[in-house]
């Protein structure tokens, strides 16, 4: 079974997986947070133009209510990039432990899967193999019955 070639393309998948878990890379992160960073400047960008074209057109284009608005869209545009940062922070965070996890179960069902004969040819020698008739004696008063509980096994499963 180790030599199948669909046993290594599934092994070597997961142990890609158990090296490198982690779903979101540092590099995806990165560019969610661009993106959103992008998002907020474009936003602020056409909020300044239109403060500015709205306060230019009745004339109050440097008074203390432009300021104002001007302060206003910045804090907004602050806001903005921290809450971002904060949404693809929390959601790598919640994407970790699934990533984790997913892991080790996929690791785990590969190792079972190597396992797995070993523990059929050792079932088969106590006695405790699912099949009961690989169990029993045989004739000649169990002379040779190892062998025969083993190549039972090994051709039953």
């Amino acid at each position: 079974m180790e030599g199948n070639p669909a046993f290594q393309g599934a092994m070597g998948i997961a142990q890609q997986q158990t090296a490198s878990p982690l779903s979101l890379s540092p590099e995806i992160l990165q560019m969610l947070k661009q993106r959103m960073f992008d998002d907020s400047a474009t936003a602020f960008q056409g909020g300044m133009d239109s403060i500015s074209e709205r306060m230019g057109a009745s004339g109050l284009y440097r008074s203390g209510s432009t300021n104002q608005q001007f302060q206003n869209a910045a804090g907004q545009y602050g806001r903005g990039i921290a809450d971002a940062s904060r949404q693809v922070d929390t959601a790598a965070a919640l994407q970790r432990n699934q990533d984790y996890s997913s892991a080790i179960q996929n690791a785990m069902a590969m190792l079972g899967l190597q396992q797995r004969p070993y523990e059929q040819i050792a079932n088969a020698y106590s006695g405790g193999a699912s099949n009961s008739n690989l169990g029993q004696p045989g004739p000649g008063g169990g002379f040779g019955e190892g062998l025969g509980s083993i190549l039972g096994v090994l051709l039953a499963g």
